[in-house]
Parts: C-alpha cells; sequence; structure tokens
C-alpha cells in the first residue's frame, strides 16, 4: 500500500502540472508544465519505479489529457489557450484521480500475445509452463478480449485484436504495458520470447526458415497485444515489435515429424503436451525456474544473447553479443585479479575437449576470438574481415554447446 503523503505528494504535482499547462493548437506544451511534471514523475518512481520509468509516466498522463480533450473538443486542433480556462476544475480532478488511480494499480497483471504468422498450430492451446503458451484461437466467442473485425488502418485501437485460426505466444507477465515495447510487461514477456524460441529451435521444435523477407517491402509490421487480466473485457493498447523480432515471427514454423502428428492426432491435447514436454525437457526446466534461481539465471542471460546474435543483420555486433554470451555462460565468478580470457578459455576447453590436443586447438581458438573481440570493443577497428568473420559461427557453435551442457547439468 502506497503511503498516504506520497500519494498527497503526487496529487499536489499533477494538480499543479495541469494547472500550469497551456495548450496550443490542441496539444499540450510540456514547457508548460515541465518542472512540476518532473516533480510528480519522481514521486512516482521512488514507488514504483520497478515497473515504470519517466517516459511511461509521460505516456500515462498525455493519454489521460489527450482523452478528455478529445471528449470535450472534437476538433481539438482548433483549441489554444491555458487549460484552466478550457476544462473546468472538477473535469482537471478527474484526471489527476485518473492518472494516479492507473500509477496505484501497478504492477498488473497481464497475457501477452506474440503472433506466429508463418506457423500451424491445430489445437486450441499447448501449455508449456504456467507462463507460457501456445494459442490458436478457433472460435469468435472464445476470443481474449472480444472479437472485433480487423480495420485497414494498422494504429486504430478499433483495429485491437486476436485473429481467428493463427498461432500465438501468450506470455503471461506483470508491470505495466501500454503502448512502447519499453513498458516492463513487454520487457518481461519479451525476454521470456527471445529464451523460448531460441531454445524451440535448438531442440528443433520451431524451424527458422532462412528466406528474404522485408527486402523490396519494408519492415513487417507486427503488435505484441496485452490483455489486462484485471480488466479482460477489453483490449486497449498494442505496441509494434521491435524490427528484428517482427522480421524473425515471420520465419518460424512449428516442426511437424509426420509419425509423431499421427500419434498426436490420436491422442488429443494431452498427447501433445507429453509428447512436446518430453521433447523440451531441458528448456522447460530453464523456464519454470525463477528468475532469482542462481543456477538458471547465467544460462537464460547467454540464451537471450545467442538469440540477439543470432537476429542482427550486422555482423560486428552479432560477433560482441555472441562474446557476451560465452561471458554470462562461463564467467560466474571469475577472480577478478585472474586473466578473463585465460581463464574463460581453460573453461571452454576443459567443457569440451576429450584430451589435451582437442583442448589446446579450443584454447587456441577462444583467444582468436577475444582477440577479434578485444579489436572491436576498444575501437582498433569497426569492421570484421572474412576470416574473423568465420569466428562467429565457431563462437556460436561453442555457445551452443555451452547451454546445452549447462541445460542437463541443472536437469531435476
Amino acid at each position: 500500500m502506497i503511503n498516504p503523503k506520497a500519494i498527497e505528494a503526487m496529487q499536489r504535482h499533477l494538480n499543479e502540472a495541469l494547472n500550469g499547462c497551456q495548450i496550443e493548437s490542441g496539444w499540450p506544451l510540456y514547457q508548460s508544465y515541465r518542472s512540476t511534471f518532473l516533480r510528480f514523475s519522481k514521486e512516482a518512481l521512488k514507488i514504483k519505479g520497478k515497473w515504470l520509468r519517466f517516459t511511461t509516466l509521460f505516456d500515462i498522463f498525455i493519454e489521460e489529457l489527450r482523452t478528455v480533450m478529445k471528449e470535450y473538443f472534437p476538433k481539438r486542433d482548433e483549441i489554444s489557450g491555458p487549460l484552466t480556462n478550457l476544462l473546468r476544475p472538477e473535469t482537471i480532478d478527474q484526471i489527476v484521480k485518473k492518472i494516479l488511480g492507473t500509477v496505484e494499480s501497478i504492477p498488473r497483471s497481464y497475457h501477452i500475445y506474440i503472433p506466429l504468422p508463418a506457423a500451424t498450430l491445430g489445437v486450441e492451446e499447448v501449455a508449456f509452463t504456467s507462463d507460457i503458451a501456445l494459442i490458436e484461437i478457433h472460435d469468435k466467442e472464445k476470443v481474449p478480449g472480444g472479437y472485433r473485425q480487423r480495420t485497414a488502418i494498422p494504429f486504430s485501437l478499433d483495429s485491437i485484436s486476436l485473429e481467428m485460426d493463427k498461432p500465438y505466444l501468450r506470455f503471461a507477465s506483470t508491470g505495466y504495458a501500454g503502448t512502447s515495447i519499453d513498458d516492463s510487461a513487454y520487457e518481461s514477456a519479451l525476454s521470456k520470447f527471445k529464451q523460448f524460441v531460441y531454445l524451440g529451435i535448438m531442440f528443433k521444435f520451431l524451424e527458422k526458415h532462412e528466406v528474404l523477407t522485408s527486402l523490396f517491402f519494408g519492415s513487417p509490421h507486427h503488435e505484441a497485444i496485452p490483455l489486462d487480466l484485471e480488466d479482460p473485457e477489453h483490449l486497449k493498447a498494442h505496441a509494434q515489435l521491435p524490427n528484428n523480432i517482427a522480421d524473425l515471427i515471420d520465419r518460424i514454423s512449428i516442426v511437424h515429424d509426420f509419425d509423431v502428428m499421427k500419434e498426436v492426432k490420436e491422442s488429443g491435447k494431452v498427447g501433445i503436451e507429453k509428447l512436446l514436454h518430453n521433447q523440451l525437457r531441458d528448456p522447460i526446466n530453464l523456464l519454470t525456474r525463477k528468475n532469482t534461481d542462481i543456477l538458471s539465471a547465467p544460462i537464460r542471460s547467454a540464451v537471450e544473447w545467442a538469440f540477439d546474435a543470432n537476429n542482427t543483420e550486422n555482423p560486428t555486433v552479432s560477433f560482441i553479443q555472441t562474446c557476451i554470451g560465452l561471458e554470462a555462460i562461463l564467467g560466474e565468478d571469475i577472480d577478478q585479479e585472474a586473466p578473463l580470457t585465460a581463464t574463460l578459455a581453460d573453461r571452454c576447453a576443459y567443457l569440451f575437449g576429450s584430451d589435451s590436443a582437442k583442448r589446446k586447438i579450443i584454447r587456441t581458438n577462444f583467444r582468436k576470438l577475444y582477440s577479434i573481440r578485444s579489436k572491436l570493443v576498444h575501437g582498433r577497428v569497426i569492421t570484421l574481415s572474412e576470416e574473423e568473420t568465420n569466428f562467429i559461427s565457431w563462437g556460436n557453435k561453442v555457445l551452443d554447446g555451452l547451454i546445452r551442457k549447462e541445460l542437463a547439468s541443472i536437469r531435476e
């Protein structure tokens, strides 16, 4: 529960911000309320900073003000002047209460839906963990948030709806989900998305097709759609996915083995989950562990860096991300006095090398990898030669192998 004095301070600063706000051509001028809004956000972030940023608070403030202005002034582009001259005091008080109510309600619980437009599921739902499921909606009456026909306007609120007969990955998440993909609930969902998709591809449940996309047609447009579980009747927001993820989901399919699918067809949903839980035993074990679990945290971090490294078009960035992934999974409890490269190379060599000759080769390759990394991060080079680019592939294979070994080591 929020301290009443903190609520009182936020309320005072919000009132000051709105009472000092100037409107020009229907738009609030930031400089007119900047200082008082900053004081409000400082108070709010003391309490809710785990789930909110300044930019999120600003979006909430502007959205509530814009909603009221639209209600009272349909042609608000023609409206200018002090807000206190345009709205009644009680209306301004309602805006303050609405903003405070939103802030106080955070963290909120959500289901975040990310589409897989190139995949086919064929059943209504397969749950992998309590937080992660694949769904495909076959009945209009069962569309979360209510079914509505999508409009031709991509950013129209009227178009927010989950589509029929198309698979979605559903992630349980907490925090706040507005219209920015940087909002905390989306961040949590995207973290789980990266882990699930990367491990799904590694364990051959998902397949990534290497095809040219968006070369002539521009970046694909896909949204993450949040369902607020405290208000599940309406979908009120959506956020455009980052370009690399929007491009990726257009190329992901679910791998179908005909013998397995025959058994699945005969056994139904329970059979599907049983088969997939067997196939994805190690990934599911990782994903069901708490984020605070000290054994799984380095693996999660390494998986996310591996995902990023494999889904960027810039080979230099990919190279550095691969190295960070290796450090995440190899670098636990490294003595700060010991040379980093030598320690990591030794750990990698003894994990993979079955004899002294193979360990020597691994050490040599690892030192070469980190020599290239050093040149990049210290600015001595900005691009990779063809020979150096080949080490990306070697580094990725090593990182994948380390992830598999660590997943097996925490197997229950």
